[in-house]
Formats: structure tokens, sequence, C-alpha cells
């Protein structure tokens, strides 16, 4: 019994974003009078262009990945975190739940802003994650797409193995 999930940070619509930008740049150069200020803005725009390709190419990498099986929880960030394992032992509660990646988290990504408190968040997009507890005081969310069917499968999980560290779910559908 597995249950993985690849998620990635790149969406389709980020291209209808950064593109119009470069357009606009475009537009502005052929309305420019001097050939110095041409000169001037074409290399802003080099640079412009550049660094949309850098952020493009990093969110084009970025994929979080996680894997439950009846060893534990694994997960990855690449390229940040190759590989993580929390094995059953180790935790003392692990759920499925609905959060609020703003306000609890400060945004999507690895995000530390509270550690103590609220722990480490591995998120990529949506509002809803598996909460780990472990037994040395950590806590780690890792987001999900998959919430319905992630709790399904911590169900089974638990029926099958008796996992005594699965909890109930705090899922609201909306």
């Amino acid at each position: 019994m597995v249950f993985e999930e690849k998620q990635t940070m790149l969406r389709w619509w980020w291209i209808l974003i950064l593109f119009p930008l470069i357009l606009i740049i475009v537009i502005a150069i052929a309305v420019q009078g001097s050939d110095a200020k041409k000169a001037e803005i074409i290399s802003s725009i080099g640079i412009l262009v550049a660094a949309e390709a850098f952020i493009v190419i990093l969110f084009a990498l970025m994929r979080l990945y996680s894997r439950i099986d009846d060893k534990g929880v694994h997960f990855g960030y690449s390229p940040f975190i190759k590989k993580r394992t929390h094995q059953w032992q180790d935790i003392e509660k692990v759920w499925v739940r609905k959060y609020s990646p703003l306000g609890e988290y400060g945004g999507w990504g690895i995000k530390t802003i509270s550690p103590k408190k609220r722990g480490i968040a591995y998120n990529v997009w949506g509002n809803k994650g598996l909460q780990i507890h472990l037994k040395n005081g950590k806590k780690i969310l890792i987001g999900t797409q998959k919430p319905d069917e992630m709790a399904a499968f911590l169900k089974q999980l638990k029926q099958k193995y008796q996992i005594e560290v699965i909890e109930k779910v705090e899922l609201n559908n909306s």
C-alpha cells in the first residue's frame, strides 16, 4: 500500500502574466526617440527577460513529492530538499487538515515563518495538507492536491497496519 503525489509550482497561466510584460517593454522601445535611450531600454529588457526566464525555470524545477507507506511518511522538495523520511515510530500523530497558507505560514513554498508554534510547511498550492507532529516536538505540514484520497489511504493504512498515530481528518471541502 502506497500513496504518492507529485506537485509542481509552475502553472500555465503564469505565461499569460509574464509575456505581456515583455510586450509592453518592446512597445515602449518602439515609441522612444533617441538611439541612446533605445540602447538603454534594450539592455534593461535583456535583464528583465533573463530574470523572468530564471524565475520560470526555477519554478518549473520546483517539485513537491510525497509518499506514505507502511514504513512512514517520505517527502522531498526539489531542488532544495532531496528526501526526508519520518518513520511511524517517530511520529506522535498525523492527519489531513485544512489550513490557511497565508495566515498560518505566510504563503506557499518552504515556509518556516513560525517553526516553534506551527512548524514548517512544504506546499505548492491549495489549503489542505498532511499535518505531522513528531515525538521530538517538531511539526511539519505537507501540502496536498489530493486530500480526500490521502485521507482515505491513511484510514486504510491505519486499519491494515494498526498505526495508532493516524488521527481523524479535519477537512471541510469548502
